[in-house]
């Protein structure tokens, strides 16, 4: 199999510049992307700093993603200090039936913890059966 690749003068091989990839686009995680112009959106135009949250949505909570949401995850927009409940109300999400959420990966049992900029946050209703 010949090397990716392509060989030099006097047998050596040339190898890419610094900064080049054998990929030809690099995209970011999508929970970095965002449309629309960078740095304003609606709460910073009030002056207060924004939240870019991504919020995924298991079993029978999907019915409450937004409309044009993924399939099972959306990005939302929250002012800045916003917490776990809040985003469950935003969504019209009763607490009740948030049964188990991760922030980041990690189970988050305090409703009332505030969120960071760029988290992800995970939520189940409660699942019964086996």
């Amino acid at each position: 199999m010949p090397h990716p690749w392509p060989q030099a003068k006097g047998g050596g091989r040339i190898q890419p510049g610094p900064g080049t990839t054998r990929r030809s686009t690099i995209r970011p995680p999508p929970r970095l992307r965002r449309s629309g112009a960078p740095g304003l959106d609606r709460h910073q135009s009030k002056g207060q700093a924004a939240l870019s949250i991504e919020v995924r949505l298991f079993a029978t909570l999907r019915e409450h993603l937004p409309a044009g949401s993924g399939r099972t995850s959306t990005e939302l927009e929250m002012p800045a200090g916003s917490s776990v409940a809040e985003v469950l109300a935003r969504l019209g999400i009763p607490v009740a039936k948030a049964f188990l959420v991760l922030v980041d990966g990690r189970y988050e049992a305090d409703k009332q913890r505030r969120l960071d900029d760029g988290c992800v946050l995970s939520i189940w209703p409660p699942i019964a059966g086996g």
